[in-house]
This record gives C-alpha cells, structure tokens and sequence, in this order.
C-alpha cells in the first residue's frame, strides 16, 4: 500500500520545527546553551524559541538561516520579536542583510511542496547532527544537577 502525501499544512509545520531546532542548536554551547539574538540571555534551548526577523508569512525568507535566530519566549512573544534589535543584530553579522532580507520578503515568491519537502528533509538531517555534539535534549533531571552545580560553584567561589 502507497505512503499516503502530507498536506502542505502538515509538511509546514514539520519542517517549521526541524527548522527551529537546527537553528537553535546550531548557535547553543556543548552543554546546550545559547544566547537570545535581541537581549542576549543565556538561556538552554529548550527555553528559546526560532524568533524571525522577517515574519513567517513570508515564504522566501521563512527559511532563510540569515532571517533567523535563537530568541527569548519575552522577546519573540511579548516585545513582538524586537524587530529594530533584531536587524541591528543581523546586520552586524553581515552589514546591510537586514535591508535585503526585507526587500526580498516584499519581492515575493512562493515556494512549492517538493521545495518544502526538500527543505524538511534538509532540516531534519542537519538538526540531528547538531544535536549530536550538544546537550539539547532537554532532559530536565540534568538539567537541574547542573543548576545545583552552578549554585555550589558559586557558593564555594563567595
């Protein structure tokens, strides 16, 4: 029996995620900690949300590696992604990216479901390697030993 097709609505949603966590990943320490691209916390990347630069809504750029980055839940959600800070940060990477990016957002373009596909596919590979050299699973007992460990290093350094 033939594997039925995805929707498109479904294949958006599971490169979104592997597309997340790639980018997440990639930017996170060994230990599995990374910092928010607009406030700069440290946080674990569980914590962190794949925050864009130029909104989803826009296919050409929803994927773009340049238009994205680790982000805050506060920033991404609450302060509406912090869009000034964001670009500020983007083109100090690369000057001037932060203007293509949105002229190429409003340029247009659509991509079609063997693009997604492809990228999904693309994803899910490359977040399953950075995931292999990190600690980004999120295992929360570690998680806490760590945090209690942080807490006596501390401690013993007063």
């Amino acid at each position: 029996m033939a594997k039925r097709k995805r929707t498109l609505k479904t294949l958006k949603r599971l490169t979104d995620e592997q597309f997340s966590k790639y980018i997440r990943y990639k930017g996170a320490d060994a230990d599995g900690y990374s910092t928010c691209i607009t406030c700069n916390k440290a946080l674990h990347v569980t914590k962190l949300q794949c925050g864009h630069f130029v909104s989803r809504r826009y296919a050409v750029t929803r994927y773009e590696p340049d238009n994205v980055a680790s982000q805050c839940v506060a920033c991404n959600i609450f302060n509406q992604g912090e869009q000034w800070l964001f670009g500020q940060a983007i083109d100090r990477k690369k000057p001037g990216r932060a203007a293509e990016l949105m002229q190429r957002a409003h340029r247009g373009g659509a991509l079609s479901y063997a693009d997604i596909e492809q990228l999904y596919q693309r994803y899910k590979v490359l977040a399953a390697i950075e995931a292999s050299t990190r600690n980004v699973e999120g295992n929360s007992q570690a998680m806490e030993e760590n945090k209690g460990a942080e807490k006596a290093k501390d401690a013993a350094a007063k």
